[in-house]
């Protein structure tokens, strides 16, 4: 699933005040000593 269809699926979703998804940080490329195991990538 691309990152953004999840988006689109959620549309009629409310999101939490101040929600920043993951994949929309800079800082979300995912370094080994970073890794949460989550699944994303």
């Amino acid at each position: 699933m691309a990152g953004f269809d999840i988006r689109e699926m959620m549309n009629d979703i409310d999101e939490a005040p101040g929600k920043v998804w993951f994949w929309d940080l800079e800082q979300a490329v995912i370094d080994a000593d970073r890794c949460v195991q989550c699944g994303v990538c």
